[in-house]
Formats: structure tokens, sequence, C-alpha cells
């Protein structure tokens, strides 16, 4: 339907908009590449002779903070006098999803883009594929790629009439996960999502 895809474009460029319109936004990026080692703006003007010799405590520090905050168990848990055996074992399954999911590994993307951009948002979805029928995951997000639709005063996004989670996936995927619509889907390399700019993971790596 042409008026679904004119809205839901429309919707993106509002959020990109209400995003763009945060003055620290424009620095978000600057400050990604400083963590990692980009801190030489103006390394054109240097004489040739000098050496670039780059001393990145900015990146040591952010990694000892992530390391303090996830080189630990789960925060939550479950304590009932009653059925302590049950909470026992709720706690168990804590430390397994804890594990399995890599959680703490997510928890630290968003740590890493908190401390560049001020924030981080941290995604709880369910995964069906995981085994035994499917698990929930965490998906840290660069917060750019979180479009605001219509939002209200309160900082909550719960209040709002809804959020749009820009991401990027691959032709093959999409075709599987909508085998009825796999028709619609082609490659292209000039595409809008091909300009996702949730790249810190790979350069924080």
């Amino acid at each position: 339907d042409a008026r679904l895809i004119g809205w839901i474009r429309e919707a993106v460029q509002e959020g990109d908009a209400i995003n763009r319109a945060d003055p620290s936004y424009a620095m978000i990026e600057r400050s990604m590449r400083y963590i990692v080692g980009e801190q030489q703006e103006g390394a054109s003007t240097q004489p040739g002779y000098l050496p670039k010799v780059i001393l990145n405590q900015s990146r040591k520090a952010t990694q000892a903070h992530v390391s303090a905050l996830t080189d630990i168990r789960p925060l939550f848990g479950w304590k009932n006098a009653q059925y302590g055996f049950q909470a026992h074992l709720l706690n168990q399954r804590a430390v397994l999803w804890w594990v399995t999911t890599m959680a703490d590994q997510e928890l630290g993307d968003a740590i890493k883009l908190s401390l560049a951009g001020g924030t981080g948002d941290v995604l709880c979805e369910w995964n069906p594929w995981d085994p035994f029928g499917g698990d929930n995951r965490l998906v840290a997000r660069d917060p750019r790629d979180t479009l605001p639709f219509r939002p209200a005063s309160a900082k909550n996004p719960q209040s709002w009439q809804g959020v749009i989670f820009r991401e990027e996936h691959s032709v093959n995927a999409l075709k599987t996960w909508y085998p009825s619509k796999a028709h619609l889907f082609l490659a292209s390399e000039d595409t809008i999502l091909a300009q996702v700019l949730g790249r810190f993971r790979t350069l924080a790596t």
C-alpha cells in the first residue's frame, strides 16, 4: 500500500529530525572516533618529521568502565522464604541466560555508546530461533537509530505514540522471515538502510 509506505517514510523523517535537533547529536560521531583513536583531526597540518604517536588513554578508560560494570553476575534475582527452592531455580536460570545469550557483551556495547554519546539504548526482544523454543535477548543499539514517533513531553517512551527501531538486515534474512513477501525484497547498494549509523560496535572492538 503506497499510503502506508508514505506514512512510514514520513514518520522516519520526523523522528530523525527530532533526534538531530538535539545539540549533542553532531558530537556523537566525533566522540566515538576520539575514543577509538582517531584524535588528530588536524593531522594534515602536522609536519611530516614528527612521529604520529597516540596514547589512547580514553579507550583504556572506556574499556575499564565497561569491565567494571559487566564482569558481574546478573543484578536481579528472586528471594522468597516460602518458595526457596523455586527461587533458587529461577536464579540459576537467570545466570544461565546471562551467560548463554552473552548479555554482558550487549550491555557493554550500550555502556560504550553511553560514554561516547551520553545515552545508549538496549532493546529486549524475543528471539524464536534460540534453543528450546526461543528466548529473550538484549540488543545494544545506537541511540540515533531509535526514532521517536509523536513523543509526549514526558521522557518516558511508554507515553509516546510510538517508536521506530531502525535496523539493517540482509535481503536473504528478510526473505526467510517473510516468505510470502520474498519477491518484494531486492538488493540495492544505495538504499537508505545502507547508511544506518550504528557503527560504534565495529569501531570499538
